[in-house]
């Protein structure tokens, strides 16, 4: 039995003799095409923040199941969860070739959290402004904080005030980031006043004026 296999379409002959004289012979044939089968794009698993935009693929189509089953995903289309990502290829002829291959996506959220606020106070110096982590914990994090813009040297989760104006914090948990800004400002309604001390009529009085003389 010759086994030898056939990689390119041809045309195949099947020649029979008798080997006697006369020779009697036969001849028939037949042709074998051959499809290519597709080889589907191999992509690394990825792991990411928040998000990932799947890429052009050059031969295959994304699926979120095996063999062309699932949900079919455009390149571009953007993974919010982890899962695995199936490439899978085919010729939709007869026989229909296919190759497949798979990577996961691993999503790590960004840090969510908020400052609280905004905040109003006659001091500054009244107030502390705080992480409220949602989906984290707020010791496995680093923190950047800035004042108007000018970098703080607080690196904990929380920063007291020390000036009205715009607080902001960026929150970096396993090397994916968020930031906030929270606004902290005067309360228009305070007065300032001063206080004046002495004895009247055999009384000790202090008196609260007003600076501005209102």
């Amino acid at each position: 039995m010759i086994t030898e296999p056939i990689t390119t379409t041809q045309t195949v002959y099947i020649y029979a003799e008798t080997g006697t004289t006369p020779n009697c012979t036969a001849e028939d044939s037949f042709v074998v095409t051959i499809t290519p089968s597709p080889v589907a794009d191999v992509l690394a698993d990825v792991t990411v923040c928040d998000s990932y935009a799947l890429e052009p693929l050059t031969v295959g189509n994304y699926f979120t199941g095996p063999n062309g089953t699932g949900t079919a995903l455009a390149a571009t289309e953007v993974i919010n969860t982890t899962q695995t990502i199936y490439i899978y290829a085919e010729t939709g002829t007869t026989p229909n070739c296919t190759d497949e291959s798979s990577f996961v996506v691993t999503i790590t959220p960004n840090p969510a959290f908020d400052l609280g606020g905004p905040y109003v106070a006659c001091v500054a110096s009244n107030l502390t402004v705080t992480v409220n982590a949602t989906n984290f914990n707020t010791a496995d994090a680093t923190y950047a904080w800035t004042i108007n813009g000018a970098p703080s040297t607080e690196t904990g989760s929380s920063i007291q005030a020390t000036e009205f104006g715009t607080y902001e914090v960026t929150v970096d948990v396993n090397g994916c980031s968020n930031l906030a800004s929270v606004q902290v400002t005067q309360d228009t309604n305070a007065i300032a006043v001063m206080f004046e001390e002495g004895c009247e009529g055999g009384d000790y009085m202090i008196t609260a004026m007003d600076i501005d003389g209102s």
